[in-house]
């Protein structure tokens, strides 16, 4: 059987690509053979299948290997093209496999990004032992594992091969954090000095969202810290807890960078408050975990910073450093909204100093992060409702009310519109002049719609599917018609 096989010596080159392993085989009336094995399917058998030196492996899996040229012979230099005209496709006797075996077989085939087939067919005739299991797969071109470039082998054949397949990078490295990395940028500063960092192959969101956390500390983490905004902190029995300032919520005290849906939002929940006031933790757990390099090396494969929520709406530089990549840069929506605190959200909020306790109350229980339903897409569009006496006293009052009112908005003639839910019923309430227009809906295809003046209803209209869910919403209405009458008086009388 093929034996797997460890190189004793792996600094000897015979191939400018050779793997630390190779395979001996004997295949039917054929002398012994070696095999190279491309690096892709040495992590298959070593890692995947748990083989090491010295261990047989059975033919079910070294011809597949073989068929996709992922075992090569030294004249052949490298993984090439193959398919089944090739005078290695024969019918081949096949013993018994493990399931085990052929599911990670068919697994690394179907991830393979050169081989072509019917991988179903494949295992189907694999796990039937049919001698012609292999037709089912070819190969066509060659994906390779390493970036460009190869260390020479002395040998003048081989390394024209190399040159032909790996690159034209030949000796072309740099070494970062004492490893070798042949896939590198040059970056020039604005001294004129020139640079040389790993090169990163696409821009990460995390990268965006650490990048913008961490120069917000670097420019204003020690002011930010000696703020009362961020050095207070309340405990869960205190009457201030949570401490909607930060986004700080009961059961999860440190902010989070899931609910930061404002620009004063990020800023604070990016930036953690204890721990010498270092940037956000999330934001850099984040990143580390979806990147080996630094950000100093992120920052310098894209100098310019983007919106991490479409990678795409570049930042404006605010602040020039002697290297490009650590410019200041801060959204373009900032240089307007904060014109007179150098584009960056200010420390002290003042956005809601204006509001009764009451609308603050509002503000903070159904902004992003509130301990309430959520009515406002930010704490922005919360204080401009509030801040409006006729949409004011509507929100008050319905804040309220016994009733979970789910959501929020303004109606086409600008009239307050709620979403209410009843359990399986989901309303919409509409605040006119003189009533409140509802819309119920089931989920079995009903809906009925009436006028409620906080006393009776009037106007009633019902559609349904059916009969049966006509006269179960019908039903489910006359249930909650004392709640829903008295959210009408309520609201109504505020918007009086």
């Amino acid at each position: 059987m093929p034996t797997l096989n460890k190189r004793e010596n792996p600094s000897a080159k015979i191939h400018p690509r050779q793997t630390d392993y190779f395979i001996k085989a004997k295949p039917p009336e054929v002398g012994f053979i070696t095999y190279q094995i491309d690096k892709r399917a040495v992590e298959f058998l070593t890692e995947s299948c748990g083989y090491s030196d010295g261990d047989q492996l059975p033919w079910a899996v070294v011809h597949p290997l073989r068929q996709i040229r992922d075992l090569y012979t030294l004249d052949e230099g490298h993984p090439r093209k193959a398919d089944p005209d090739e005078d290695i496709q024969r019918e081949i006797d096949v013993p018994s496999v493990a399931d085990l075996e052929i599911d990670h077989l068919v697994g690394y085939l179907a991830s393979h990004p050169d081989v072509i087939g019917n991988i179903e067919n494949f295992r189907t005739r694999l796990e039937k032992q049919d001698t012609s299991f292999v037709a089912e797969l070819r190969r066509d071109g060659y994906t390779p594992v390493e970036t460009p470039g190869f260390d020479s082998t002395a040998n003048e054949n081989l390394d024209r091969i190399a040159q032909q397949y790996f690159g034209d990078d030949t000796g072309g490295y740099i070494t970062w954090d004492g490893e070798y990395v042949s896939e590198y940028i040059e970056v020039t500063d604005r001294a004129g000095d020139t640079h040389q960092f790993p090169k990163i192959n696409e821009r990460l969101p995390e990268g965006e969202l650490y990048r913008l956390s961490h120069d917000l500390y670097t420019r204003w983490g020690q002011q930010i810290g000696e703020s009362d905004v961020i050095s207070r902190r309340y405990e869960p029995d205190e009457s201030g807890f949570p401490n909607h300032w930060i986004g700080q919520r009961e059961g999860s005290p440190e902010p989070s960078l899931e609910q930061a849906d404002s620009p004063r939002a990020f800023y604070y929940r990016t930036i953690a408050g204890r721990g010498g006031y270092a940037p956000g933790t999330e934001a850099k757990e984040a990143f580390e975990a979806t990147c080996e390099y630094s950000l100093e090396v992120y920052k310098a494969n894209f100098p310019t910073a983007v919106d991490p929520n479409d990678l795409t709406t570049e930042y404006v530089t605010v602040e020039e450093a002697s290297q490009p990549w650590h410019d200041f840069q801060v959204p373009p929506g900032w240089i307007g909204k904060y014109a007179d605190n150098d584009g960056v959200p200010p420390l002290k909020r003042t956005e809601s100093s204006s509001l009764s306790a009451q609308q603050r109350a509002v503000l903070d229980r159904h902004s992003p992060s509130g301990e309430g339903f959520q009515w406002f897409a930010s704490r922005e569009e919360g204080v401009e409702f509030l801040k409006d006496e006729f949409y004011a006293g509507v929100l008050i009052a319905a804040d309220q009310i016994d009733l979970d009112v789910v959501g929020f908005a303004r109606g086409g003639a600008a009239q307050p519109t709620f979403e209410l839910d009843f359990g399986e019923l989901r309303a919409t309430a509409v605040i006119e002049e003189t009533h409140c227009r509802f819309q119920f809906e089931s989920p079995k295809g009903a809906e009925i719609t009436f006028s409620n003046d906080g006393q009776l209803p009037s106007d009633v209209t019902v559609q349904a599917r059916s009969v049966s869910a006509a006269a179960d919403i019908s039903t489910s209405v006359k249930q909650n018609l004392t709640a829903i009458t008295e959210f009408a008086k309520t609201v109504l009388d505020a918007a009086a």
